[in-house]
Parts: C-alpha cells; sequence; structure tokens
C-alpha cells in the first residue's frame, strides 16, 4: 500500500471517520480507507498513508491558476 503514496483515487463507498473505513479506487484497485473529515461518494482523494491494507486519503483540490 506504501506503493500508492501521494497518487489520486475517488471515493467508492462515502468515508465517515465516526464509523470507520469506507473504499477508494486508486490505481484501478479497490481499497478500503479511512480520513479525518467525512468524504462521500466521487470524491476526488489522495493518498496521504497507509496502516497495513487500509490508505489514509485527504481531499484533492486541483491547484488554482494564480
Amino acid at each position: 500500500a506504501d506503493r500508492l503514496l501521494g497518487q489520486r483515487g475517488v471515493v467508492i463507498e462515502a468515508i465517515d471517520p465516526r464509523l470507520g473505513a469506507g473504499r477508494v479506487l486508486v490505481g484501478g484497485e479497490d481499497w478500503a480507507a479511512r480520513a479525518e473529515k467525512p468524504l462521500g461518494p466521487n470524491a476526488d482523494v489522495i493518498v496521504d498513508g497507509a496502516d497495513g491494507i487500509v490508505l489514509h486519503v485527504s481531499a484533492w483540490h486541483p491547484p488554482t491558476q494564480g
């Protein structure tokens, strides 16, 4: 899972920090994932870390031009 660090993905099952892991699709693979803030389906995420087979993700926002 560490090989996915810094990769972008998409939420396929909502992630609710209070209830536990949701699911994300990263690199064409389905992973269990946790996040500090709730993330709904289709949210763009980036992989911040991993704990065994559970990825730690956060919301990803495209860089703004400026």
